[in-house]
């Protein structure tokens, strides 16, 4: 195998005509510095290119920009109803807290004397 070596210079204009399709041209010269040592190409030294390059596909998108949310709770400003819910309730798509509605019985127990605030010892858990 055998590489050889040369100077070169090139000059390019390209044009984007459509997101998908470009339009270039080129212009290469390899210059010969030193006969001797540079004059190992056996071609012109002078190139002349235009192209024409078609993308296929669509053009990526830029992902959205999340709009502003003050509150923290996933629900942007424009439709928060609720703005001062903190972040760490779960809330609904209006930004407002979710409340679970649950119902429990409770039994207390607990004994008053007459006319006083004071609970009995057989009320007090120990």
């Amino acid at each position: 195998m055998c590489f050889r070596l040369g100077p070169l210079w090139e000059v390019g204009l390209g044009y984007s005509i459509t997101d998908n399709l470009q339009f270039a041209v080129k212009y290469r010269r390899y210059s010969n510095l030193e006969d001797n040592r540079y004059n190992t190409l056996e071609m012109d030294s002078n190139y002349y290119r235009a192209t024409l390059s078609y993308r296929f596909g669509s053009a990526s998108k830029q992902a959205p920009v999340a709009a502003p949310n003050a509150a923290q709770d996933g629900v942007p400003n424009n439709v928060d109803q609720c703005p001062d819910t903190p972040a760490q309730y779960m809330v609904d798509s209006n930004g407002c807290t979710v409340f679970e509605e649950t119902v429990q019985d409770l039994y207390i127990d607990a004994k008053f004397a007459n006319n006083s605030a004071k609970l009995n010892e057989a009320s007090i858990d120990r």
